[in-house]
């Protein structure tokens, strides 16, 4: 069973990692290296690092990391999650929505309430609602769920 969920785990992240070579940088080591963090456990140590270099980014090339610093949220304790946050809340929902939903999707089939629940906060606190939404069931199940977690 529990290979099974790790398995599932595999799948549904699989769909928030970007491709190799999509990535555009001036430093595309940081870049690559922070796109692997979930699936090579890279040291937590250097993702505040890591968040502070593509927060410096311009518009064009941000874009990238957006989906990295919403895996981020899986754990508002690690570090550079806060910095990703405040960049996410700083910017308009635009360039993150489309993989907002991804992560919420992701996040509603592992049962992450964590993640689902730190992403609503970052979705509330960025007034997004469910115009913004392309997926209006995606929304329902999301709102019905946070709201089953009181």
């Amino acid at each position: 069973m529990e290979s099974q969920h790790l398995e599932l785990i595999k799948k549904e992240r699989s769909k928030l990692l970007m491709p190799p070579g999509t990535y555009v940088t001036r430093n595309p080591f940081v870049i690559e290296n922070f796109l692997l963090f979930h699936e090579e456990g890279l040291d937590k140590a250097n993702l505040e690092t890591y968040v502070t270099y593509l927060t410096q980014l311009d518009e064009e090339l941000i874009g990238y990391a957006i989906q990295q610093f919403l895996l981020l949220l899986q754990d508002k304790n690690w570090p550079g999650s806060q910095m990703a946050y405040n960049f996410l809340i700083n910017s308009h929902p635009n360039i993150y929505m489309e993989k907002l939903e991804t992560c919420f999707e992701v996040a509603l089939t592992l049962e992450d309430f964590d993640w689902i629940l730190n992403l609503y906060e970052l979705m509330v606190e960025s007034s997004i609602d469910e115009r913004d939404f392309k997926n209006y069931t995606l929304f329902r199940n999301l709102v019905e769920k946070v709201n089953s977690l009181g």
